[in-house]
C-alpha cells in the first residue's frame, strides 16, 4: 500500500504575513511597557541618591548649624571647594550623577549662567564662599547642585544652580520667605534641591526637601520657579 505525499508542504505568505504582523502588534504594546520599567528604574535611582544627599547634607548641619555653600563643591581661581557629599563619610562619586544626566566626560566643567533664577543673587554675593561669590565651575555630571544647560554634544553651555541656601523672595510679606536653608528654623516642606533629567521620560521632576522626603512630582505641577514647589503631602 502506498502512501500519498502531503499536499501541505509549509505556511502560506498570507500566514506569514500575519504571524509577522501579531508579532509586531505585540512588539508595539511591549517596548513602551519596557522603555518605562527601565525610565522608572532610573528616577528610582536617583530618589535613592538624593536620599543619601540628604544624609550628608544632615551631618553637615549638625557639624557646622548651617547649609553648606553647595552640595558637593564647585572650582574656582583659587582651587576646588568640596563640601558636605564630598567627605569621606558620605558618600560615593557615581550618587553625584543622575542616571538620566546626559554629561558623558566626568571631568568637564562649565561656568555658571549670568541669570540663575532660582537664587537670590546680591546676598549670595555677599557670602564669601558661596559659588555666585566665587564665580564658580561646576561638573557636569554634578546632577544635584544644579544643572547642566545646553546640548552636552556642543561646544559651550552653563551651569544653573537648583541648590541654593538663598532664595530670590520679595521679604517677609512672601508666603514662602521662611523656605530658604538661610533660616536655620526653615519648615520641613522647604525644597533643598532637585533634578530635572527625568522630565523627557517621565515628565517628572525628582525634589529633595528638608524634612527628607525625595518625592517625584509631575513636571506641570510644579511651580514656575521650583523652589517654591511643594510636597505632594502639602
Amino acid at each position: 500500500m502506498g502512501y500519498r505525499a502531503s499536499s501541505r508542504a509549509g505556511y502560506t505568505m498570507i500566514e506569514m504575513l500575519t504571524v509577522i504582523a501579531i508579532i509586531a502588534i505585540l512588539a508595539g504594546f511591549l517596548f513602551p511597557v519596557y522603555s518605562g520599567v527601565k525610565s522608572r528604574s532610573r528616577e528610582t535611582a536617583c530618589i535613592s541618591n538624593l536620599h543619601q544627599v540628604f544624609l550628608s547634607l544632615h551631618q553637615y548641619k549638625l557639624d557646622e548649624a548651617d547649609y553648606p555653600p553647595a552640595i558637593f563643591g564647585y572650582v574656582s581661581q583659587d582651587g576646588p571647594h568640596l563640601f558636605a557629599a564630598t567627605t569621606a563619610k558620605t558618600q560615593t562619586a557615581g550618587e553625584l550623577k543622575c542616571p538620566d544626566n546626559p554629561e558623558a566626560e566626568p571631568q568637564a566643567t562649565y561656568q555658571l549662567s549670568a541669570l540663575q533664577p532660582n537664587v537670590d543673587l546680591n546676598r549670595a554675593k555677599q557670602s564669601a564662599l558661596d559659588p555666585i561669590a566665587k564665580n564658580g565651575q561646576f561638573l557636569g555630571v554634578n546632577s544635584y547642585d544644579g544643572q547642566f544647560a545646553g546640548n552636552p554634544d556642543q561646544a559651550g553651555g552653563t551651569y544653573e544652580l537648583h541648590y541654593s541656601r538663598f532664595r530670590p523672595t520679595k521679604g517677609p510679606s512672601d508666603p514662602d520667605y521662611t523656605r530658604q536653608l538661610s533660616n536655620r528654623q526653615c519648615p520641613g516642606n522647604t525644597v533643598i534641591t532637585w533634578c530635572a533629567y527625568h522630565v523627557k521620560t517621565r515628565k517628572e521632576i525628582v525634589f529633595l526637601f528638608e524634612g527628607g522626603t525625595a518625592e517625584a512630582i509631575p513636571a506641570q505641577r510644579v511651580n514656575a520657579e521650583p523652589w517654591r514647589t511643594h510636597p505632594k503631602s502639602d
